[in-house]
């Protein structure tokens, strides 16, 4: 996304050929450059840029790999002429277990309605806590309220995904 600013903004004039090696680079295509991915297509949270190994014990990250496609499909949008980088961006995308990164596919849910637009007409997020949060009736019925501590616990519920 950076690129495409500067490229905006007029700070620089090879936007284009940077986001390619880029794309290039993360997609496997550059010899000496191989970050390590893990079987959803995962990112490392952090990697050395002149070869693209682990750096610094990183973990693989659902949130930088979100964030690195998300840059890749602004920059396929932005330079929409350029057909070697909208087949890279969605070479990347592709590339990528997206239901791998919700917590729980079962319980959790995305709900989008679309009118052909580039933007989603209706979107509805269920994170699986909202569910778990639902149960939590059921399982405290004759315990007592210091039990409650115990029980959330269990549950792994995250109140910033139901709190909305």
């Amino acid at each position: 996304i950076s690129l495409c600013i500067a490229n905006e903004m007029g700070w620089i004039n090879n936007a284009e050929a940077l986001i390619i090696e880029t794309l290039e680079s993360v997609v496997g295509l550059r010899d000496g450059f191989n970050p390590e991915r893990n079987c959803a297509g995962w990112f490392r949270h952090f990697i050395w840029q002149e070869t693209g190994e682990r750096a610094w014990d990183s973990e693989f990250s659902s949130i930088d790999s979100g964030i690195l496609a998300a840059g890749a499909l602004f920059a396929k949008k932005y330079f929409s002429d350029n057909e070697t980088i909208a087949g890279l961006a969605d070479a990347l995308y592709l590339s990528i277990d997206w239901k791998s990164m919700i917590a729980n596919p079962e319980t959790g849910g995305i709900y989008l309605i679309s009118d052909g637009a580039n933007k989603p007409y209706r979107v509805k997020i269920r994170a699986p806590g909202f569910a778990h949060l639902s149960a939590i009736n059921e399982m405290v019925k004759g315990h007592m309220l210091a039990d409650m501590v115990a029980v959330i616990g269990t549950q792994d519920i995250v109140f910033g995904e139901i709190d909305r």
